[in-house]
């Protein structure tokens, strides 16, 4: 019994203590002495890390997987250096506080390449369909020698620009852009490098020099006035055609052909800017008709780059039809003494005109009259006598009113107007 007792009481001691034992995560249990721990990415660096109290306190080599222990360090607040070949230098601020026994871990520390001193570049390496008008932007980590990176600036195939320098401060600055003098090649691919020279405003400079390239895009047409299937469109337009890029004036009218709906082509006169071309009619389009414009593939640009396929658009020229009446459709009190106007939307064929019109009074008696042209478009009808007071008289032209190109109104126009009482 007593044996018992004993072993009971020699268990209740053990428990005892391990109850009261404290887990923490300390390595090290010197009271006046502490630790700094963390990891360092890339692992292949082989950076060195060194712990300063204003003054180097201890340093340490980082393991193949980047983690560093930094120990027996005296409690105080710390600032962390970390150096490694081929990577910018890391400096913390002194803000690890070191205390009595403890182990701080710190966040990982990412370095830097000097390889890497290019933070981003545009257009992206690789990129295809550039715009002929892109402008090359650079963007550095840090700030850089503005001089020497113009220097180590190179564009093959070569091209003239001028160099913009953004987020400056005030020995260097970030953001490199590179504007071309002119546009673009069509469908050429450049390549850029930025050489070994270029340096940081602390004189360091590219382990290796930095190359990207990029593809512009192909000749193509940016739009045509009139738009494709575009109906109602003007007898008298014009037709514009632009371009990505700037054109040959003498390929790009040598493949350029119009024509009507039963392939009859049409003659012009053409205008050109850079980018741009402009085809004017020789007559009024026909009223109601559909035209087709092609660009064949032989256009170019000043380049040599061509389209890479046949290029075809097709409008629809409004109906001939009336534009306006005097007097108008409904109109009361009209003077007797008035001449008829009508205003068509297109040069007509003044004597189709006259044949189809016919003015006649409520008794359905037809009016007889001189016709007048101020232009191709406006016709005047003076009646041989005075028109009879409070009577209605009905104007109709039928559809043999044609245009000067054959287009005829789809339906006969009609108008009435009465003449005042008295």
């Amino acid at each position: 019994m007593r044996k018992i007792l004993i072993f009971l009481a020699m268990l209740s001691m053990i428990l005892f203590n391990c109850s009261k034992k404290t887990i923490t995560n300390n390595y090290y249990s010197s009271p006046d002495k502490g630790a700094i721990v963390g990891f360092v990415c890339p692992p292949e660096s082989e950076a060195k890390v060194a712990a300063y109290l204003g003054l180097e306190i201890a340093s340490t080599y980082i393991d193949t997987t980047g983690y560093f222990e930094l120990t027996q360090l005296p409690l105080g607040t710390y600032s962390l250096l970390v150096q490694a070949d081929g990577y910018f230098d890391y400096q913390s601020k002194p803000n690890i506080s070191v205390t009595g026994g403890a182990t701080v871990p710190v966040d990982t520390i990412f370095l830097i390449s000097i390889h890497d001193l290019i933070l981003s570049v545009s257009p992206y390496d690789g990129a295809e369909n550039v715009s002929l008008r892109e402008r090359i932007r650079i963007i550095f980590r840090k700030e850089m020698n503005t001089e020497s990176v113009e220097s180590a600036f190179n564009i093959e195939p070569e091209v003239e620009g001028d160099f913009y320098w953004y987020c400056c401060g005030k020995s260097g600055a970030t953001d490199l852009y590179f504007k071309p003098k002119d546009q673009l090649a069509t469908d050429t691919r450049y390549q850029v490098t930025i050489d070994t020279t270029a340096k940081d405003i602390e004189g360091v400079g590219l382990v290796e020099p930095y190359l990207f390239s990029f593809t512009t895009e192909p000749l193509r047409i940016v739009s045509t006035r009139p738009s494709h299937k575009e109906s109602w469109v003007s007898p008298y337009t014009s037709i514009s055609i632009a371009f990505n890029s700037i054109m040959d004036a003498q390929t790009v009218t040598s493949a350029f052909k119009m024509v009507d709906s039963k392939l009859n082509e049409v003659t012009g006169e053409f205008s050109m800017s850079k980018t741009q071309i402009q085809f004017r009619p020789h007559s009024v389009l026909a009223g109601n008709e559909k035209y087709t414009v092609t660009i064949d593939t032989t256009a170019s640009d000043i380049s040599g780059g061509e389209l890479p396929e046949p290029y075809q658009f097709s409008f629809t020229i409004e109906p001939v039809r009336v534009v306006s009446t005097s007097p108008k459709h409904k109109e009361s009190w009209v003077s007797p003494y008035i001449s008829i106007s009508i205003l068509f939307n297109t040069d007509m064929d003044a004597e189709s005109v006259i044949l189809a019109f016919k003015m006649v009074d409520s008794q359905l008696k037809e009016v007889t009259g001189t016709f007048e042209w101020t232009d191709s478009r406006h016709m005047y009808f003076h009646p041989d006598s005075v028109l009879d007071t409070n009577e209605t008289y009905t104007v109709t032209i039928d559809t043999n009113a044609r245009d000067v190109s054959g287009g005829s109104l789809n339906v006969p126009y009609n108008f009435w107007f009465k003449t005042r009482p008295y």
